[in-house]
């Protein structure tokens, strides 16, 4: 489990879904220098991919829909817990028993304002 708070400015959820799925960049890179060591030892007729604009466009392509595949996925994501954890939020304060409805829209009023 796992979690980002952001108090700023900027702390709009896309924006910050956007940040965390940035970390997985620097990932997707890292296998590029892997593949040109690997052919170098391995299949040294392949290197000459490398130069080719195409091969360069494709090696670019990962790092994107990595990214973009991190920032869907998490969006998704977000708005599927979003709505459970607003539910599970409601069901843990009213089952002790206190139904007492001033409580209850206080509890709304604060969770709106910090998560809304």
């Amino acid at each position: 489990m796992w979690g980002v708070v952001t108090v700023t400015a900027l702390g709009d959820r896309r924006m910050t879904i956007a940040y965390v799925a940035l970390y997985t960049v620097p990932f997707a890179l890292m296998n590029i220098p892997f593949i040109y060591r690997f052919w170098a030892v391995r299949y040294p007729h392949l290197l000459i991919l490398f130069i080719r604009k195409k091969f360069i466009a494709l090696l670019a392509t990962a790092p994107i829909s990595e990214f973009i595949a991190w920032f869907v996925t998490s969006t998704l994501f977000y708005e599927f817990l979003y709505f459970h954890h607003y539910m599970y939020l409601i069901a843990s304060f009213t089952l002790d028993g206190d139904d007492d409805e001033t409580n209850v829209a206080m509890f709304r009023n604060e969770f709106e304002l910090r998560y809304v």
